[in-house]
């Protein structure tokens, strides 16, 4: 802008001087027409040497600025300024919400055994435990049973068990142990029925059968073996 500003005042002020010379400069040529017509009138000698230049002019006054130029192109972009230093460390900013939990890790390798503890002091005594199952029963030289007609009994001794299997029919089983020899059964019916069969190995069963289901009386004793 200030050089487009310059170049209006240089053409103002050269303007200018050019208006203060030009009156002398057609007197100048005025004088010289007049003298060449007088030497043609008069013949007379050669025009002598052109005088020196009179003094310019005062400068005129300084004309009105001209209308502003279009803008000039602009210019390439200047290379990147320097980095600017490190501004300070801004304040630390809010804790941030827990993440969530993440997955299981596998187990670790199982560590080696620890030494042996001491020992520790003896336990309080424990509960009397519950009274074990009876034993069989020992060896004897007889058993009885007295049963009722439907196979339950009134009394039997111990190790001595009877089943009703049929009409008439009775099973008797005796624990083994109780007879170490052969022993003898010996059947009481009461009501009229009478023994039909008998079977026994001598020692743990005997199987009766009577004419009808009937009340019985069983002694079965140990005998000496036979010879």
């Amino acid at each position: 802008m200030k050089r487009k500003l310059l170049r209006v005042l240089t053409v103002v002020v050269v303007l200018c001087a050019w208006i203060a010379v030009a009156p002398a400069r057609a007197q100048d040529n005025n004088n010289q027409n007049t003298n060449n017509q007088n030497q043609k009138h008069d013949q007379q000698g050669p025009t002598g040497p052109t005088g020196p230049r009179g003094a310019t002019g005062a400068t005129g006054a300084t004309g009105a600025t001209g209308a502003a130029g279009a803008p000039g192109a602009t210019g390439p972009t200047g290379a990147a300024g320097a980095t600017g230093a490190t501004g300070a460390t801004g304040a630390t900013g809010a804790t941030g919400a827990t993440g969530a939990t993440g997955a299981t890790g596998s187990s670790g390798a199982t560590g080696a055994t620890g030494a042996t503890g001491a020992t520790g002091s003896d336990g309080a005594t424990g509960a009397t435990g519950t009274t074990g199952a009876t034993g069989a029963t020992g060896a004897g030289v007889s058993v009885g049973a007295v049963v009722n007609p439907n196979g339950t009994v009134q009394y039997a001794s111990l190790g001595v068990v009877v089943t009703r299997t049929g009409v008439g029919q009775y099973s008797y089983t005796i624990a083994p142990g109780i007879f170490s020899q052969v022993a003898l059964p010996i059947f009481m019916p009461v009501g009229g029925a009478v023994v039909t069969s008998l079977s026994t190995d001598g020692t743990t069963f005997v199987n009766v059968t009577f004419t009808t289901d009937t009340l019985q009386v069983l002694v079965m004793t140990q005998v000496r073996p036979q010879l």
